[in-house]
């Protein structure tokens, strides 16, 4: 399997984000209903949360490491999108987003840059391909 170092260094990055205190917000789906959101899936049309990146992870589901990255990247894109600008949710996401960042360049460095930017984008065009024959 292509990226096996790479997709071992993002599981730890992962479990890094679970363990810490204050990523709790992120760690499963927002409970939209439970906290009165109604507003919240017409904003957000694409969910996502650590919880889910963990288990797409331990399912293989990911072609590629950038594929996952693109998905933690989603999650804090998604709080700051919901979130007035200036707000603890928004800043921790900034917070989060930039110690990911941070950590995702190491990553690809020691992989030599190699984690799948171009592999994603081919397999993207061949849904597109499947999806409109």
């Amino acid at each position: 399997m292509k990226y096996i170092k790479a997709f071992k260094r993002i599981n730890r990055l992962v479990e890094y984000f679970l363990a810490r205190k204050d990523t709790e917000p992120f760690h499963a789906p927002v409970d939209w209903k439970g906290l009165d959101l109604w507003d919240y899936p017409k904003v957000i049309k694409n969910m996502m949360d650590l919880g889910t990146v963990k288990r797409k992870l331990e399912r293989h589901q990911y072609f590629t490491p950038h594929e996952c990255a693109t998905d933690i990247r989603l999650i804090w894109n998604n709080c700051q999108t919901y979130n007035a600008e200036g707000s603890d949710f928004y800043l921790l996401a900034n917070n989060m987003s930039k110690k990911f960042e941070e950590r995702y360049e190491r990553i690809a460095k020691d992989c030599n840059n190699d984690m799948g930017e171009h592999d994603h984008f081919k397999n993207d065009l061949n849904e597109l391909k499947k999806t409109n024959n």
